[in-house]
């Protein structure tokens, strides 16, 4: 029986979609095993995806195909608050994916917070806000399928195995 090793590492800045990876080793049939994951980013932006999120959620949640869920970071546009509300609100959301939700945070979310707009925060303490918000349960077992580790003193970046392909996020 051939095995496929992979490591597929997602950086939020770069990478767009990933649909499906084939995994080995193959069944007694000979095919692959199949595995779906849903990638979002950059989503919700402003009033409107705010709003209608739920909408997304749902789809995904219902997709019987998708068992995983990675948000790319930018849950917040570049030009809205970064308070701790907007905060607790994307934590909801991502709480409310039934599949496990790997997060990696993007620029929006504590670099862009010194502007104005988003209400010229220092943007280390917002990133400190991102950590303790996002990444209050390191070392975590999602969905018992796949334990994350994360790096101690960066705990935003993770590693996971599932369905024999190794995954990163890298901050």
């Amino acid at each position: 029986m051939k095995r496929l090793s992979r490591i597929i590492v997602v950086a939020a800045a770069g990478v767009a979609a990933i649909t499906s990876a084939t995994t080995a080793p193959a069944s007694a049939a000979g095919q692959a095993n199949p595995v779906t994951l849903a990638v979002i980013c950059d989503v919700p932006y402003g009033d409107v995806q705010e709003a209608t999120v739920g909408t997304l959620v749902s789809a995904i949640n219902n997709d019987p195909k998708v068992r995983q869920v990675m948000h790319l970071g930018d849950f917040k546009s570049g030009s809205t608050t970064c308070t701790d509300e907007r905060f607790d609100a994307a934590r909801a959301t991502f709480d409310a994916f039934k599949d496990p939700l790997i997060y990696t945070p993007g620029d929006n979310e504590w670099t862009d917070c010194h502007r104005v707009n988003n209400g010229a925060y220092n943007p280390l303490e917002r990133l400190d806000a991102v950590r303790s918000t996002f990444f209050d349960r390191p070392g975590r077992t999602l969905g018992n399928r796949m334990q994350v580790q994360s790096q101690t003193d960066l705990v935003e970046n993770v590693r996971w195995s599932w369905a024999g392909v190794v995954f990163a996020t890298l901050h």
